[in-house]
């Protein structure tokens, strides 16, 4: 199952536009690597939250200004300080967040950072202004609308249809893509909705008095679980994969044992660890609800109000208990783990996404997204990718079976190795677009298997891939 990492919002006006920005996508090749895809299990149950989604925003204004807020959301130019024919009257995200297209009500186009320029009607004589536009899941094309409803196609945008030949109402004011953009909508200023190829037409407010003209549409994306974490079992030959939705998929000899899949979640799943003869796991959500199944039930418990967002859990390979770990660098020990330290209080440049334990139980390192490695206990530091031009922020650390070395995993899929990790430093791997989201060591420490948002696993060194347990 292939899944966007985010949602293009657009809202089309003649004075601004906002989008949303989603988190960065992938790409990258290595030797002696495999990859495999597998869906997460769907039920159905209800999201209190709308997970791995966007947080930050861009604004666009008339004269082409583009503004952005939150710390997702980059800026790769505009045309504030250019003279323009014509008013700028929308703007759409390119997937992976990394850039973005302007139109103005001329149907010219102005594109930005990856976003690809793939035609315009700029010097098309247009019967009607364009007030808005779509672009393709893949970034590979996009639509424009005219306030008639006429549509204008490029890139891998297909023709579904159009309202231009039509006598409308009111004016067209926006538009929006099908989730898989196999179709779009059309939004009148009175709310009348027009939908063509496969989007759906759930109803409209074209029969509802209204005390203003509509203005703009958003679509609803799809919310499909993200993988987030992954654990191996004891033996190697198997490993379970959690989903952000409190899903647990088992692959090889990894047990099933329960999952939060039907639960109504508060917050996001983020970490699964599992017990020592693998008869178990916990799950943790970024608030630092713990739960356990298996013969994880009643060893440890929850942060009751942590100084930051959980981020991960590993379970100590000795004692019967495990450690949280924040953003922050907060560090909570529950059950028969020990606290060796942790980065409460310093000030980071950049937060931590995760740790690694040391195979003896007495130590463990923490890494945060540039690479960073801070080492606790008898954990010994062997490098860092703190100083590298980095292809995407790291996203896990595995550490080797003897605690002698450990691997970073970047977005991307590349990973670089430390001590006595076996690699090339870095091995690239083709994650086919997708996202890294974790890392895990075999147990003999010769290999790993790095997971993707999609619950595609990646496999180096003596790592095998599973296919999914029924």
């Amino acid at each position: 199952m292939r899944t966007r990492l985010g949602s293009r919002t657009v809202l089309a006006s003649v004075a601004a536009a906002i989008l949303v920005t989603s988190a960065p996508a992938m790409a990258a090749a290595a030797v002696g690597s495999s990859i495999s895809h597998t869906e997460l299990r769907t039920t159905g149950h209800v999201r209190a939250h709308v997970y791995n989604g966007p947080d930050s925003y861009t604004l666009v204004a008339a004269d082409g200004g583009v503004f952005t807020y939150g710390s997702d959301a980059g800026f790769y130019g505009s045309a504030g300080g250019t003279p323009l024919n014509k008013p700028i009257v929308g703007m759409a995200a390119s997937p992976d967040g990394g850039g973005y297209w302007l139109v103005a009500s001329d149907g010219g186009i102005f594109s930005y950072g990856d976003a690809g320029f793939f035609g315009s009607t700029g010097s098309i004589h247009l019967n009607e202004p364009i007030v808005g536009m779509a672009a393709t899941p893949d970034g590979g094309g996009y639509w424009l609308v005219a306030s008639d409803g006429g549509i204008f196609s490029y890139g891998d945008a297909g023709f579904f249809g159009s309202t231009g030949s039509i006598h409308l109402n009111k004016p067209i004011v926006g538009m929006g893509a099908s989730n898989d953009g196999g179709g779009y909508w059309l939004v009148a200023s009175d709310g009348g909705i027009f939908s063509y190829g496969d989007a759906g037409f759930a109803g409209s407010a074209g029969g509802t008095p209204l005390n203003s003209p509509i203005v703009g549409m958003a679509i609803a994306p799809d919310v499909p679980p993200f993988a987030t974490a992954i654990a191996p079992s004891p033996s190697g030959h198997g490993y379970w994969v959690a989903g952000d939705g409190g899903e647990v998929l088992t692959f090889g000899d990894a047990g099933y044992f329960g999952d939060l899949s039907t639960e109504v979640l508060a917050e996001p799943v983020v970490g699964i660890a599992a017990t020592h003869d693998g008869g178990g796991y916990w799950l943790v959500d970024d608030l630092g609800h713990v739960s356990a199944f298996g013969d994880a039930v009643g060893t440890g418990g929850s942060v009751s109000n942590p100084s930051g967002p959980v981020v991960g859990i590993a379970s100590d390979p000795v004692a019967n208990g495990y450690w949280l770990v924040g953003a922050d660098g907060n560090v909570y020990p529950f059950g028969a783990a020990r606290s060796f330290g942790s980065l409460a209080g310093v000030d980071l440049n950049k937060p931590i996404v995760g740790m690694a334990a040391m195979p003896d139980g007495n130590g463990y390192w923490l890494v945060a997204s540039d690479g960073g490695i801070f080492s606790f206990g008898d954990a010994v530091f062997y490098g860092s990718t703190g100083g590298t031009n980095l292809d995407s922020p790291i996203t896990g650390i595995a550490a080797t079976s003897d605690g002698h070395g450990y691997w970073l995993a970047t977005q991307h899929g590349t990973v670089y190795n430390f001590g006595d990790a076996p690699g090339n430093h870095p091995d690239v791997h083709d994650l086919g677009g997708d996202i890294a989201d974790g890392i895990a060591s075999t147990p003999s420490g010769f290999g790993y298997w790095m997971v993707d948002l999609n619950a595609g696993i990646t496999t180096a060194g003596n790592a095998v891939s599973y296919p999914p347990n029924p």
